[in-house]
């Protein structure tokens, strides 16, 4: 709208130059426009990435920060049934048949 008054106001439009040199004036104005709004827009991307990598950064803490609070909370609670075997004694899978006194049935 700014540039349109311009034009009718004469302010950097000259109805008296040649129609050549107009479309020169009204392409170089257009660039110059498309520009500055290309300039506008790089920095908003350019503002939206800084604030998309500090939510990142934000994000990867917090979730070092939580798995770092469960997991020690995880460590300190003991089994009820140890996984260890005790000192100088083997574990196997097989029980120890146990014999003791006579054998209920009838050997023959």
């Amino acid at each position: 709208m700014e540039q349109l008054s311009d034009v009718f106001a004469h302010r950097g439009w000259d109805p008296r130059l040649h129609p050549v040199e107009q479309e020169l004036m009204l392409r170089r104005a257009v660039r110059d426009h498309l520009h500055a709004r290309r300039q506008d827009a790089r920095e908003r991307e350019q503002t939206a990435w800084r604030a998309a990598e500090l939510a990142a950064a934000a994000a990867r803490s917090l979730r070092e920060e939580a798995s770092g609070a469960l997991l020690p909370a995880a460590e300190q609670d003991e089994s009820v049934l140890p996984l260890t075997a005790l000192a100088g004694t083997e574990q196997t899978r097989e029980i120890p048949a146990v014999i003791v006194g006579r054998a209920p049935v009838a050997a023959y």
